[in-house]
């Protein structure tokens, strides 16, 4: 359809009727042609229509504008949107457009359509499907007006959970991350079938000795029943979703062993690190532990979602993602003493060192530990220290040197100790010691 504009209609013998848009007559533009079935001798215009004399087809009409609205020429319709295969239970769609403009939404592939308003909520498909299509209706609302969208944004949900990030909690002692993730497509007020209640979030056990210790030492409960412990309830079993698994206690908490069975957990050994109500929000979120810190090399934790409904048996799984925790603080510097000097000025002797024992970090905080300290030396009493003058590394609070330039007095050496915490963080250098032993220069 070509919108309302000012036009020119030129003939070209050979080509036939040619529109020009000459709205702004600086600077025409070729809007479309006809070819039609004779040599174009003539034209003339009468409203939306071209009349155009041919020689061996007589008067040819060519509409120029189509104003009739035709439910063929004015819909759209996309290719499938999601290719994951899973159910999709819900979606919503946002558009920037200039009206008017119909939207529908079809989960089942197209044989049936849910009618959305722009920005208008969350939409549940009466038939759910795993084939995500749209299409839209462009209706004529008068000249002037030309349907138009510049920006869709269609954004879906799956029955189960699905984890967006897994992030290092900035500037702590380590051992934690934040997992974000999207709701389920069932955690809303008005679903009818299998409103979710919560959402556990599981970590996958790695350590094998962990493993033999918690199967060794576990009270093993039958799948889909829940163990009490007198009047307190604990966490519920894995329900009968997670086929082919076993659930256990260890210390009240819940672990399982899963076979990986398609609508569970997927294989391996996990236990529940942290649950959550369901609140019907778009987006949760929340701190679990991880398996190790990491530093100069990323040690990966593994969590999946299990999003519960208020049928004990029924539950759907997340796939699974990684994240990993960092260890963001420096220990404290500590503080050196000289505890006592060796032998005679041009002999070999000893350097004794002592220092104050860290326990927290900068920021006041505890170090987990283990802490073990380096100990530097360098002729230059404003040295940098590095590998070329790293004398050791020792957990003790003390450290004997020995060398041959103690006590001479043509070289001094000076020396700072830094603490190392367990995953590598260095703290600031301490405070220079060492000998000042200058040989007086000659006053003649």
């Amino acid at each position: 359809m070509i919108p309302p504009l000012r036009f020119g209609p030129v003939i070209d013998g050979d080509a036939g009727l040619v529109v020009v848009d000459i709205s702004d007559p600086a600077a025409p533009v070729w809007a479309g042609y006809y070819d039609t079935p004779g040599w174009a001798n003539g034209v003339a215009i009468a409203g939306d229509y071209a009349y155009v004399a041919c020689d061996d087809a007589g008067l040819v009409v060519v509409e120029v504008f189509q104003r009739a609205f035709s439910l063929e020429k004015n819909t759209g319709r996309s290719l499938v949107v999601s290719a994951s295969g899973e159910e999709i239970p819900r979606a919503r769609l946002a558009a920037t457009q200039l009206d008017s403009i119909g939207w529908e939404l079809s989960a089942d592939g197209g044989t049936s359509w849910e009618g959305l308003t722009p920005g208008g909520g969350w939409c549940a498909f009466a038939t759910p499907g795993s084939s995500l299509v749209w299409r839209s209706e462009h209706v004529y609302a008068g000249q002037g007006v030309n349907p138009a969208c510049s920006d869709l944004e269609i954004e879906w949900l799956y029955n189960f959970a699905v984890i967006d990030s897994i992030v290092d909690v900035p500037d702590d002692q380590g051992g934690w991350a934040r997992v974000h993730f999207t709701r389920s497509g069932r955690d809303f007020a008005d679903e009818p079938t299998y409103p979710i209640s919560g959402y556990y979030i599981f970590r996958r056990i790695e350590d094998l000795f962990q493993k033999a210790r918690m199967i060794g030492e576990a009270k093993i409960v039958e799948k889909g029943k829940r163990e009490t412990s007198g009047a307190r309830q604990k966490t519920p079993v894995i329900p009968a979703s997670a086929r082919g698994s076993g659930s256990f206690y260890l210390n009240d908490g819940h672990s399982l062993i899963s076979e990986g069975k398609s609508d569970g957990l997927p294989p391996g050994t996990w236990e529940v690190v942290d649950s959550l109500l369901a609140l019907g929000e778009d987006q949760y979120s929340c701190l679990v532990p991880t398996v190790a810190d990491s530093c100069s090399t990323l040690t990966y934790s593994v969590y999946c979602i299990q999003a519960q409904t208020d049928t004990p048996s029924v539950s759907y799984f997340s796939p699974p993602d990684s994240g990993y925790s960092k260890d963001n603080v420096n220990p404290a510097k500590t503080q050196v003493s000289v505890m006592a000097a060796g032998s005679a000025k041009g002999s070999v002797g000893t350097i004794w060192l002592t220092w104050d024992q860290v326990s927290t970090g900068v920021d006041g905080s505890s170090e987990p530990g283990p802490i073990s300290y380096r100990v530097y030396c360098d002729e230059d009493p404003n040295f940098t220290p590095g590998p070329g003058n790293l004398l050791t590394t020792t957990a003790d609070l003390s450290y004997a040197h020995t060398d041959a330039r103690i006590g001479d007095p043509a070289a001094n050496l000076y020396y700072v100790v830094t603490v190392l915490d367990g995953v590598g963080n260095e703290s600031a250098v301490s405070n220079v010691v060492g000998e000042f032993d200058k040989s007086l220069a000659s006053m003649e």
